[in-house]
Protein backbone atom coordinates (compact mmCIF):
# COMPACT_ATOMS: atom_id res chain seq x y z
CA UNK A 1 0.00 0.00 0.00
CA UNK A 2 1.67 3.23 -1.05
CA UNK A 3 1.57 6.68 0.51
CA UNK A 4 -1.14 7.82 -1.89
CA UNK A 5 -3.71 5.79 0.00
CA UNK A 6 -4.07 8.09 3.03
CA UNK A 7 -3.97 11.11 0.70
CA UNK A 8 -7.21 9.87 -0.84
CA UNK A 9 -8.51 9.59 2.71
CA UNK A 10 -7.93 13.27 3.24
CA UNK A 11 -4.61 12.92 5.06
CA UNK A 12 -1.37 14.27 3.61
CA UNK A 13 1.26 11.79 2.50
CA UNK A 14 3.64 10.64 5.20
CA UNK A 15 6.56 12.50 3.64
CA UNK A 16 4.61 15.75 3.22
CA UNK A 17 4.16 18.62 5.69
CA UNK A 18 1.99 17.41 8.54
CA UNK A 19 1.60 17.67 12.28
CA UNK A 20 2.79 14.88 14.56
CA UNK A 21 -0.87 13.99 15.15
CA UNK A 22 -1.55 13.71 11.41
CA UNK A 23 1.56 11.60 10.83
CA UNK A 24 0.48 9.31 13.65
CA UNK A 25 -3.01 8.98 12.11
CA UNK A 26 -1.42 8.29 8.71
CA UNK A 27 0.82 5.54 10.06
CA UNK A 28 -1.87 3.96 12.21
CA UNK A 29 -4.43 3.93 9.41
CA UNK A 30 -2.10 1.96 7.17
CA UNK A 31 -1.02 -0.30 10.02
CA UNK A 32 -4.63 -0.95 11.07
CA UNK A 33 -5.57 -2.13 7.59
CA UNK A 34 -2.46 -4.30 7.38
CA UNK A 35 -3.34 -5.88 10.73
CA UNK A 36 -6.90 -6.53 9.60
CA UNK A 37 -5.51 -8.23 6.52
CA UNK A 38 -3.15 -10.28 8.69
CA UNK A 39 -0.04 -9.42 6.72
CA UNK A 40 3.23 -7.81 7.74
CA UNK A 41 3.76 -4.13 7.12
CA UNK A 42 4.73 -3.21 3.54
CA UNK A 43 3.74 -6.66 2.29
CA UNK A 44 3.78 -6.73 -1.54
CA UNK A 45 0.69 -8.92 -1.84
CA UNK A 46 -1.73 -6.06 -1.09
CA UNK A 47 -2.73 -3.86 -4.05
CA UNK A 48 -4.61 -0.57 -4.03
CA UNK A 49 -7.39 -0.41 -6.60
CA UNK A 50 -6.61 1.80 -9.58
CA UNK A 51 -7.57 1.90 -13.23
CA UNK A 52 -5.19 -0.93 -14.04
CA UNK A 53 -5.88 -4.65 -14.10
CA UNK A 54 -6.03 -6.16 -10.63
CA UNK A 55 -3.37 -8.44 -9.20
CA UNK A 56 -2.74 -9.98 -5.82
CA UNK A 57 -5.01 -11.67 -3.31
CA UNK A 58 -6.50 -8.55 -1.71
CA UNK A 59 -7.72 -5.19 -3.00
CA UNK A 60 -8.26 -2.15 -0.76
CA UNK A 61 -10.58 0.36 -2.40
CA UNK A 62 -11.37 3.83 -1.06
CA UNK A 63 -14.83 5.22 -1.88
CA UNK A 64 -15.72 2.42 -4.33
CA UNK A 65 -18.81 2.67 -6.51
CA UNK A 66 -21.33 -0.15 -6.86
CA UNK A 67 -19.89 -0.76 -10.32
CA UNK A 68 -16.39 -1.10 -8.87
CA UNK A 69 -17.55 -3.67 -6.34
CA UNK A 70 -19.36 -5.66 -9.03
CA UNK A 71 -16.21 -5.61 -11.18
CA UNK A 72 -14.19 -6.86 -8.23
CA UNK A 73 -16.61 -9.74 -7.70
CA UNK A 74 -16.45 -10.63 -11.41
CA UNK A 75 -12.66 -10.82 -11.21
CA UNK A 76 -12.81 -13.26 -8.31
CA UNK A 77 -12.75 -10.90 -5.33
CA UNK A 78 -16.01 -12.33 -4.03
CA UNK A 79 -15.34 -11.87 -0.30
CA UNK A 80 -15.92 -8.20 0.43
CA UNK A 81 -15.99 -6.17 3.63
CA UNK A 82 -17.46 -2.72 3.09
CA UNK A 83 -17.13 -0.08 5.79
CA UNK A 84 -18.26 3.44 6.47
CA UNK A 85 -15.55 5.17 8.50
CA UNK A 86 -16.49 7.93 10.91
CA UNK A 87 -14.07 10.81 11.33
CA UNK A 88 -13.21 12.56 14.57
CA UNK A 89 -11.01 15.66 14.50
CA UNK A 90 -10.61 14.96 10.79
CA UNK A 91 -9.21 11.46 11.27
CA UNK A 92 -10.98 8.09 10.87
CA UNK A 93 -11.53 6.32 14.18
CA UNK A 94 -14.65 4.17 13.77
CA UNK A 95 -15.31 1.68 10.95
CA UNK A 96 -18.87 0.32 10.68
CA UNK A 97 -20.20 -2.35 8.30
CA UNK A 98 -21.95 -0.73 5.35
CA UNK A 99 -23.89 -3.74 4.02
CA UNK A 100 -27.27 -2.95 5.61
CA UNK A 101 -28.68 -0.36 8.05
CA UNK A 102 -29.24 -3.16 10.54
CA UNK A 103 -25.59 -4.26 10.46
CA UNK A 104 -24.43 -0.66 10.59
CA UNK A 105 -26.37 -0.09 13.83
CA UNK A 106 -25.27 -3.45 15.21
CA UNK A 107 -21.66 -2.41 14.65
CA UNK A 108 -22.27 0.93 16.37
CA UNK A 109 -22.65 -0.92 19.67
CA UNK A 110 -18.86 -0.92 19.94
CA UNK A 111 -18.93 2.85 20.51
CA UNK A 112 -20.47 3.79 23.87
CA UNK A 113 -19.33 7.32 24.79
CA UNK A 114 -20.19 8.93 28.11
CA UNK A 115 -19.05 12.50 27.41
CA UNK A 116 -21.69 14.81 25.95
CA UNK A 117 -19.67 15.48 22.79
CA UNK A 118 -19.35 11.76 22.10
CA UNK A 119 -23.05 11.21 22.75
CA UNK A 120 -23.94 13.87 20.19
CA UNK A 121 -21.63 12.26 17.63
CA UNK A 122 -23.09 8.80 18.27
CA UNK A 123 -26.66 10.12 17.93
CA UNK A 124 -25.73 11.67 14.57
CA UNK A 125 -24.00 8.51 13.37
CA UNK A 126 -27.02 6.37 14.28
CA UNK A 127 -29.10 8.39 11.77
CA UNK A 128 -26.68 8.08 8.84
CA UNK A 129 -28.38 5.06 7.17
CA UNK A 130 -31.45 7.24 6.65
CA UNK A 131 -30.16 10.82 6.30
CA UNK A 132 -27.06 10.04 4.26
CA UNK A 133 -23.39 10.41 5.12
CA UNK A 134 -21.77 13.87 4.81
CA UNK A 135 -18.27 13.83 3.31
CA UNK A 136 -16.74 15.76 6.22
CA UNK A 137 -17.83 13.03 8.63
CA UNK A 138 -17.44 9.80 6.68
CA UNK A 139 -15.46 7.88 4.07
CA UNK A 140 -16.13 4.51 2.48
CA UNK A 141 -13.72 1.62 2.34
CA UNK A 142 -13.98 -1.83 0.80
CA UNK A 143 -11.56 -4.69 1.39
CA UNK A 144 -12.04 -7.45 -1.18
CA UNK A 145 -10.26 -10.81 -1.33
CA UNK A 146 -10.35 -13.96 -3.41
CA UNK A 147 -10.31 -16.21 -0.35
CA UNK A 148 -10.90 -15.92 3.36
CA UNK A 149 -8.57 -13.49 5.11
CA UNK A 150 -6.43 -15.01 7.89
CA UNK A 151 -8.60 -13.21 10.45
CA UNK A 152 -11.78 -14.66 8.92
CA UNK A 153 -10.23 -18.13 8.93
CA UNK A 154 -9.34 -17.75 12.61
CA UNK A 155 -12.88 -16.68 13.52
CA UNK A 156 -14.33 -19.61 11.56
CA UNK A 157 -12.02 -22.05 13.32
CA UNK A 158 -12.89 -20.70 16.77
CA UNK A 159 -16.61 -20.05 16.40
CA UNK A 160 -17.79 -21.92 13.30
CA UNK A 161 -19.01 -18.67 11.69
CA UNK A 162 -17.99 -18.70 8.01
CA UNK A 163 -18.97 -15.11 7.20
CA UNK A 164 -17.95 -12.93 10.16
CA UNK A 165 -18.72 -9.22 10.10
CA UNK A 166 -16.50 -6.64 11.77
CA UNK A 167 -16.76 -3.18 13.32
CA UNK A 168 -13.56 -1.39 14.37
CA UNK A 169 -12.79 1.27 16.92
CA UNK A 170 -9.29 2.67 16.53
CA UNK A 171 -7.72 3.57 19.86
CA UNK A 172 -4.79 5.73 18.87
CA UNK A 173 -2.17 7.28 21.10
CA UNK A 174 1.54 7.84 20.74
CA UNK A 175 2.34 5.28 23.44
CA UNK A 176 -0.03 2.37 22.86
CA UNK A 177 -2.19 2.23 19.72
CA UNK A 178 -4.56 -0.61 18.95
CA UNK A 179 -7.76 -1.63 17.16
CA UNK A 180 -10.75 -2.75 19.21
CA UNK A 181 -12.88 -4.94 16.97
CA UNK A 182 -16.42 -6.24 17.44
CA UNK A 183 -16.92 -9.57 15.68
CA UNK A 184 -20.47 -10.38 14.61
CA UNK A 185 -22.57 -12.91 12.78
CA UNK A 186 -24.31 -11.72 9.59
CA UNK A 187 -27.47 -11.09 11.65
CA UNK A 188 -25.59 -8.73 13.99
CA UNK A 189 -25.22 -11.10 16.95
CA UNK A 190 -21.90 -10.48 18.70
CA UNK A 191 -19.43 -13.38 18.75
CA UNK A 192 -16.74 -11.60 20.75
CA UNK A 193 -14.17 -8.84 20.72
CA UNK A 194 -10.70 -8.66 19.22
CA UNK A 195 -7.85 -6.36 20.16
CA UNK A 196 -5.04 -5.89 17.64
CA UNK A 197 -1.86 -4.03 18.52
CA UNK A 198 -0.45 -1.34 16.24
CA UNK A 199 2.89 -0.85 18.02
CA UNK A 200 5.23 -2.60 20.44
CA UNK A 201 3.82 -0.92 23.54
CA UNK A 202 0.31 -2.07 22.63
CA UNK A 203 1.59 -5.62 22.02
CA UNK A 204 3.07 -5.58 25.51
CA UNK A 205 -0.25 -4.36 26.96
CA UNK A 206 -2.24 -7.07 25.17
CA UNK A 207 0.15 -9.83 26.24
CA UNK A 208 -0.22 -8.59 29.79
CA UNK A 209 -4.02 -8.52 29.56
CA UNK A 210 -4.10 -12.05 28.16
CA UNK A 211 -1.88 -13.26 31.01
CA UNK A 212 -4.04 -11.52 33.63
CA UNK A 213 -7.29 -12.95 32.26
CA UNK A 214 -5.80 -16.45 32.05
CA UNK A 215 -4.79 -16.27 35.71
CA UNK A 216 -8.07 -14.76 36.91
CA UNK A 217 -10.04 -17.44 35.09
CA UNK A 218 -8.62 -19.96 37.56
CA UNK A 219 -10.66 -18.33 40.36
CA UNK A 220 -14.26 -19.63 40.26
CA UNK A 221 -15.57 -16.57 42.10
CA UNK A 222 -14.39 -14.31 39.25
CA UNK A 223 -14.81 -16.54 36.20
CA UNK A 224 -18.34 -15.47 35.28
CA UNK A 225 -17.59 -11.78 35.74
CA UNK A 226 -14.72 -11.42 33.27
CA UNK A 227 -14.27 -12.25 29.56
CA UNK A 228 -13.07 -15.67 28.49
CA UNK A 229 -10.02 -15.77 26.24
CA UNK A 230 -10.90 -17.45 22.95
CA UNK A 231 -7.52 -16.86 21.35
CA UNK A 232 -4.21 -15.14 22.12
CA UNK A 233 -1.06 -15.00 20.03
CA UNK A 234 1.25 -13.17 17.66
CA UNK A 235 -0.48 -11.62 14.66
CA UNK A 236 1.29 -10.19 11.64
CA UNK A 237 3.88 -7.90 13.24
CA UNK A 238 1.81 -7.38 16.38
CA UNK A 239 -0.31 -9.28 18.90
CA UNK A 240 -3.98 -10.31 19.02
CA UNK A 241 -6.40 -11.37 21.70
CA UNK A 242 -9.97 -12.54 21.07
CA UNK A 243 -12.31 -12.59 24.06
CA UNK A 244 -15.93 -13.54 24.61
CA UNK A 245 -18.64 -10.92 24.90
CA UNK A 246 -20.13 -10.08 28.28
CA UNK A 247 -23.89 -10.07 28.62
CA UNK A 248 -25.95 -7.42 30.35
CA UNK A 249 -26.29 -3.67 29.98
CA UNK A 250 -23.69 -0.91 30.11
CA UNK A 251 -22.40 -0.31 33.64
CA UNK A 252 -24.04 2.54 35.57
CA UNK A 253 -22.57 6.02 35.96
CA UNK A 254 -22.44 5.59 39.72
CA UNK A 255 -20.51 3.55 42.26
CA UNK A 256 -23.03 0.98 43.49
CA UNK A 257 -23.08 -1.97 45.84
CA UNK A 258 -22.39 -4.16 42.79
CA UNK A 259 -19.10 -2.31 42.24
CA UNK A 260 -18.18 -2.66 45.90
CA UNK A 261 -18.90 -6.42 45.90
CA UNK A 262 -16.83 -6.99 42.77
CA UNK A 263 -13.84 -5.10 44.15
CA UNK A 264 -14.11 -6.96 47.46
CA UNK A 265 -14.03 -10.27 45.55
CA UNK A 266 -11.06 -9.12 43.49
CA UNK A 267 -9.13 -7.90 46.53
CA UNK A 268 -9.69 -11.21 48.32
CA UNK A 269 -8.07 -13.49 45.75
CA UNK A 270 -4.43 -12.49 46.42
CA UNK A 271 -4.43 -10.19 49.45
CA UNK A 272 -1.12 -8.90 50.73
CA UNK A 273 0.03 -6.27 53.23
CA UNK A 274 2.74 -4.00 51.86
CA UNK A 275 5.06 -1.69 53.74
CA UNK A 276 3.71 1.83 53.28
CA UNK A 277 7.10 3.52 53.09
CA UNK A 278 8.21 1.19 50.30
CA UNK A 279 5.05 2.12 48.37
CA UNK A 280 5.98 5.79 48.74
CA UNK A 281 9.44 5.03 47.31
CA UNK A 282 7.86 3.36 44.26
CA UNK A 283 5.72 6.39 43.49
CA UNK A 284 8.69 8.68 44.11
CA UNK A 285 10.64 6.87 41.39
CA UNK A 286 7.74 7.24 38.96
CA UNK A 287 7.40 10.92 39.81
CA UNK A 288 11.11 11.62 39.33
CA UNK A 289 11.02 9.97 35.90
CA UNK A 290 7.90 11.89 34.90
CA UNK A 291 8.97 15.37 36.04
CA UNK A 292 10.37 16.39 32.62
CA UNK A 293 6.96 15.66 31.09
CA UNK A 294 4.82 17.06 33.91
CA UNK A 295 6.68 20.34 34.20
CA UNK A 296 8.68 22.19 36.83
CA UNK A 297 5.60 23.24 38.83
CA UNK A 298 5.11 19.58 39.74
CA UNK A 299 8.36 19.58 41.70
CA UNK A 300 6.85 21.21 44.80
CA UNK A 301 3.50 19.44 44.30
CA UNK A 302 5.11 16.00 44.18
CA UNK A 303 7.48 16.66 47.08
CA UNK A 304 4.59 17.81 49.28
CA UNK A 305 2.40 14.80 48.41
CA UNK A 306 5.24 12.33 49.01
CA UNK A 307 6.18 13.99 52.31
CA UNK A 308 2.59 13.78 53.57
CA UNK A 309 2.15 10.18 52.40
CA UNK A 310 5.44 9.10 53.96
CA UNK A 311 4.46 10.71 57.27
CA UNK A 312 1.04 9.02 57.29
CA UNK A 313 2.40 5.59 56.30
CA UNK A 314 5.38 5.47 58.67
CA UNK A 315 5.29 2.01 60.24
CA UNK A 316 1.97 1.23 58.52
CA UNK A 317 0.99 -1.68 56.27
CA UNK A 318 -1.23 -1.03 53.24
CA UNK A 319 -3.90 -3.60 52.16
CA UNK A 320 -3.00 -4.55 48.58
CA UNK A 321 -3.91 -7.14 46.00
CA UNK A 322 -4.91 -7.51 42.36
CA UNK A 323 -6.39 -4.28 41.04
CA UNK A 324 -8.04 -3.65 37.69
CA UNK A 325 -6.12 -0.45 37.02
CA UNK A 326 -8.74 1.16 34.78
CA UNK A 327 -11.92 0.56 36.74
CA UNK A 328 -14.28 2.99 35.00
CA UNK A 329 -17.93 2.87 33.88
CA UNK A 330 -17.12 2.17 30.21
CA UNK A 331 -15.22 -0.99 31.20
CA UNK A 332 -18.18 -2.51 33.03
CA UNK A 333 -21.48 -4.19 32.31
CA UNK A 334 -24.21 -5.21 34.73
CA UNK A 335 -26.69 -8.08 34.76
CA UNK A 336 -29.02 -9.07 37.60
CA UNK A 337 -27.19 -6.70 39.99
CA UNK A 338 -23.87 -8.43 39.17
CA UNK A 339 -21.00 -6.40 37.79
CA UNK A 340 -19.02 -7.71 34.81
CA UNK A 341 -15.64 -6.13 34.05
CA UNK A 342 -13.45 -6.14 30.94
CA UNK A 343 -10.34 -4.35 29.61
CA UNK A 344 -7.66 -5.64 31.99
CA UNK A 345 -4.60 -4.14 30.26
CA UNK A 346 -3.60 -2.03 33.27
CA UNK A 347 -4.21 -4.62 35.95
CA UNK A 348 -1.42 -5.06 38.49
CA UNK A 349 -0.82 -7.40 41.41
CA UNK A 350 0.10 -5.81 44.70
CA UNK A 351 -1.56 -2.43 44.19
CA UNK A 352 -3.45 -0.69 47.00
CA UNK A 353 -7.00 -2.03 46.82
CA UNK A 354 -8.55 1.42 47.26
CA UNK A 355 -6.92 2.71 44.06
CA UNK A 356 -9.68 1.20 41.89
CA UNK A 357 -12.28 3.06 43.97
CA UNK A 358 -10.38 6.33 43.65
CA UNK A 359 -9.93 5.88 39.91
CA UNK A 360 -13.61 5.14 39.34
CA UNK A 361 -14.75 8.30 41.11
CA UNK A 362 -12.14 10.55 39.53
CA UNK A 363 -13.08 9.31 36.05
CA UNK A 364 -16.76 9.61 36.91
CA UNK A 365 -16.24 13.27 37.82
CA UNK A 366 -14.47 13.79 34.49
CA UNK A 367 -17.23 12.08 32.50
CA UNK A 368 -20.00 14.00 34.28
CA UNK A 369 -17.99 17.24 34.06
CA UNK A 370 -18.27 17.76 37.80
CA UNK A 371 -15.88 18.54 40.61
CA UNK A 372 -14.52 15.45 42.33
CA UNK A 373 -15.99 16.64 45.62
CA UNK A 374 -19.48 16.36 44.09
CA UNK A 375 -19.17 12.60 43.52
CA UNK A 376 -16.62 11.47 46.10
CA UNK A 377 -15.59 12.22 49.67
CA UNK A 378 -11.82 12.22 50.11
CA UNK A 379 -10.90 9.54 52.70
CA UNK A 380 -9.91 10.81 56.12
CA UNK A 381 -8.28 7.74 57.67
CA UNK A 382 -4.50 8.23 57.62
CA UNK A 383 -3.65 5.12 55.55
CA UNK A 384 -6.39 5.66 52.96
CA UNK A 385 -5.62 9.36 52.71
CA UNK A 386 -1.98 8.56 52.05
CA UNK A 387 -3.06 6.08 49.35
CA UNK A 388 -5.24 8.85 47.87
CA UNK A 389 -2.23 11.16 47.58
CA UNK A 390 -0.09 8.40 46.04
CA UNK A 391 -2.86 7.52 43.58
CA UNK A 392 -3.21 11.15 42.45
CA UNK A 393 0.53 11.53 41.91
CA UNK A 394 1.07 8.10 40.36
CA UNK A 395 -1.87 8.38 37.96
CA UNK A 396 -0.72 11.86 36.87
CA UNK A 397 2.66 10.34 36.04
CA UNK A 398 1.01 7.56 34.01
CA UNK A 399 -1.16 10.04 32.13
CA UNK A 400 1.92 12.07 31.23
CA UNK A 401 3.39 9.02 29.47
CA UNK A 402 0.53 8.86 26.97
CA UNK A 403 -0.20 11.15 24.05
CA UNK A 404 -1.02 14.63 25.34
CA UNK A 405 -4.61 15.10 24.26
CA UNK A 406 -7.18 17.54 25.59
CA UNK A 407 -8.71 14.71 27.65
CA UNK A 408 -5.40 13.70 29.27
CA UNK A 409 -4.55 17.35 30.00
CA UNK A 410 -7.89 17.80 31.79
CA UNK A 411 -7.34 14.64 33.80
CA UNK A 412 -3.88 15.79 34.87
CA UNK A 413 -5.31 19.19 35.90
CA UNK A 414 -7.91 17.40 38.05
CA UNK A 415 -5.12 15.66 39.92
CA UNK A 416 -2.99 18.79 40.20
CA UNK A 417 -5.86 20.78 41.72
CA UNK A 418 -6.67 18.05 44.24
CA UNK A 419 -3.03 17.72 45.32
CA UNK A 420 -2.66 21.49 45.68
CA UNK A 421 -5.85 21.74 47.74
CA UNK A 422 -5.01 18.82 50.02
CA UNK A 423 -5.13 19.98 53.67
CA UNK A 424 -1.90 20.03 55.65
CA UNK A 425 -3.52 19.10 58.96
CA UNK A 426 -1.94 15.65 58.73
CA UNK A 427 1.49 17.11 59.41
CA UNK A 428 0.44 19.28 62.36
Amino acid sequence: MNSAFPTEWGLPAADGPASAETRLAHDNLQQAIQQFLGVENKSPWVKKLGGQSLNGKVVVSVAPSSRTKRRLAQQGYARQHSFISINRAGHPFLFLPADTPELFLAGLRIYVPHKSRGKVLRALVSKLPWIGAPKWLTKRLTIASKEALPLEALITKLTGEKSPVFAWLMNLCAYSSKINMQVMQPDGQILGYIKLSLNKAASHCLRHEASVLSQLQTYPELRSSIPQILYRGDWSDGYLIFVSRLAGNSGPLAFTSSHARFLQTLAAIRPVKRDGELLVKEIRRQWEQSLPRLGSDWLAIGQSALEKANHLLAGQAVPCGVIHGDFVPENTRIIDDRLLVFDWERSVAGGPSVWDIFHFHLELAYLLEKKVEEVFSVPESPVEHACWLLYLLGSACRLSEAEQTRASAIRIRYRRRLLCQDPSRWLS
